[in-house]
């Protein structure tokens, strides 16, 4: 019942295209075994399983709560739900009749805090016992506090500057390389992300699987005004560069960063701040929409190469933004998507990604590491590289 609701296009679910371009029908063998009937092969369908949009939902709260069972949670974890109170918390408690090991704590509240001064403040008057994120100019200060711990981990999160292909200048290749190396990423990830990031390498993050070593593009200002010559790119040409505001760590600054950067190679750089619910929708808007640079981030929450390839770059679909199209990476991305031995599944997947690099839709700049904040005491806390914190260990000392 729960993939059948998954795959039926008239529920409109957000994680439908996880499932339903793969699975042709599900059929119930016995009372353990389940068949996947697919309609392509797909080496990383386990991946796809083990992502939270493939968990089982009961059928009896379906039957009960219809559309509205995202309000009303049955599970099967450490935890049971409790109480949600719009805007205010949920409140989960301890389920006894877990099968595993038991959940150390009695209760579980989980509050949103937005504002990240707020948020800070609850930590450190002992108000609230964890808080995420950490913003990375609090880090340092944070962790000289006697009564709180910082935890600091990476993530599969990419920071980029996207570039719609097709938009004059940028259908030259010459000149999105250019912009690469206009930017001085290494200036980024060290100074505005105060180390808590890594250059990128690779159009994933290391921690992915799949992920393949490509190269970075230098900081080369020289370089950047020599490709931009001979693309016939005149100085003083305008363009424009997008960005949320607080939609991801530092966004603004480092927009004003790049701002500067693409200036000092003979741009005239209008930037532009977004709110986030109309910044998305616009760059959904693609071809309808006038944006040419913009700063997004990207983490694939399968954990896997397939998803942060082939959902960006393959020709025509949705979280194609650049409207890149390149007839050698769609062959490759459909042949490492069918591949069944795992070697050769990545031989192949390199290859998109040494691909991309060269092509540059991208302006590529850093992975980011995510930070919690924790009153001493905590402890069994786990944060995971697709930015997921897990409770099932944690517990409270007194």
């Amino acid at each position: 019942m729960s993939f059948e609701r998954i795959l039926n296009p008239d529920n409109k679910l957000s994680r439908h295209s996880l499932f339903a371009p793969y699975i042709d029908k599900v059929e119930v063998r016995d009372a353990s075994t389940v068949v996947f009937r697919m309609k392509k092969p797909l080496g990383s369908f386990l991946n796809h399983l083990s992502h939270i949009a493939g968990a089982i939902i009961s059928p009896a709260s379906l039957k009960k709560f219809g559309k509205d069972i995202a309000r009303n949670p049955v599970g099967t974890g450490p935890f049971m739900f409790k109480e949600w109170v719009s805007g205010d918390h949920v409140t989960l408690v301890k389920h006894a009749g877990y099968w595993g090991e038991k959940a150390k704590l009695d209760e579980l509240v989980m509050r949103p805090i937005p504002e990240g001064s707020a948020r800070l403040l609850a930590l450190e008057t002992g108000e609230v016992d964890l808080v995420y994120p950490v913003p990375v100019t609090d880090i340092e200060r944070l962790k000289k506090s006697s009564d709180l711990e910082v935890v600091v981990g990476p993530t599969n999160r990419v920071i980029f500057i996207g570039i719609k292909t097709t938009k004059k200048p940028y259908d030259d290749v010459r000149v999105r390389q250019a912009l690469n190396y206009a930017v001085d990423k290494k200036a980024l990830a060290d100074k505005i992300l105060m180390g808590y990031a890594r250059v990128a390498d690779s159009p994933v993050a290391p921690l992915t699987t799949g992920y393949s070593k490509t190269y970075s593009y230098d900081f080369n200002p020289e370089k950047a005004k020599q490709l931009l010559r001979e693309a016939g790119i005149v100085p003083g040409t305008k363009i424009d560069l997008w960005t949320p505001q607080g939609r991801y760590p530092m966004d603004r600054q480092v927009a004003e960063v790049i701002q500067s950067n693409l200036t000092a190679v003979g741009f005239e750089v209008n930037l532009q701040r977004w709110e986030w619910a109309a910044y998305n929708k616009e760059l959904r808007a693609k071809e309808k929409s006038n944006y040419g640079l913009y700063l997004l981030g990207s983490l694939p929450s399968t954990n896997d190469v397939n998803q942060a390839l082939y959902n960006h770059f393959y020709t025509g679909l949705a979280d194609n933004f650049y409207l890149y199209s390149n007839p050698t990476a769609d062959k490759l991305l459909l042949e490492a998507q069918a591949e069944p031995n795992a070697g050769k599944r990545k031989a192949l997947f390199d290859q998109v990604q040494k691909l991309i690099t060269d092509e540059a839709p991208r302006i590529f700049l850093f992975s980011v590491d995510q930070a919690i904040g924790i009153r001493k005491g905590v402890k069994g806390v786990r944060i995971w590289p697709i930015e997921l914190i897990t409770f099932e260990t944690a517990d409270k000392v007194q």
